[in-house]
């Protein structure tokens, strides 16, 4: 199934995510959770990491190795731009806390930006906002 499938499917407000999986299956088992694939950007000690359509499963452990290959490289002012990401999956969350836990233990800090309002929703509704430095719960400015 193409991207733009599971792109309408996902945005479309009125459909569940079971909907959409029962239609075009688990996302686990799509091509590693979007169209696109991570970016990072690295200046100095920042970084930017530009997540795909969806942060799950079967795409998690990409972004985990990228962020802790720069933390030993050095790099400790961590931003996540979220500006493409319609989806996060439990898994997804667990690893966002996971890299916050860690960046934090390493005296660095990280930030979520561009965040879309659903997701915004599911960072309110966890109260999982308050591990990421100045999330408010709406779009900011790298």
């Amino acid at each position: 199934m193409g991207c733009t499938a599971y792109t309408v499917a996902v945005s479309a407000r009125r459909i569940s995510i079971g909907r959409v999986k029962q239609y075009f299956g688990d996302f686990s088992s799509h091509d590693g959770g979007g169209c696109m694939p991570f970016s990072v950007t690295r200046l100095d000690d920042k970084v930017t990491i530009r997540l795909p359509e969806w942060l799950i499963t079967a795409n998690k452990g990409e972004l985990r190795q990228l962020a802790l290959d720069a933390l030993d490289e050095g790099a400790r002012r961590f931003t996540v731009d979220l500006s493409d990401t319609i989806y996060i999956d439990s898994s997804g969350l667990g690893t966002l806390v996971g890299l916050s836990k860690k960046i934090h233990e390493e005296r660095g800090d990280i930030r979520l930006v561009h965040v879309s309002d659903d997701v915004s929703t599911l960072f309110r509704l966890t109260r999982l906002g308050s591990y990421f430095d100045g999330f408010d719960g709406g779009p900011s400015a790298a």
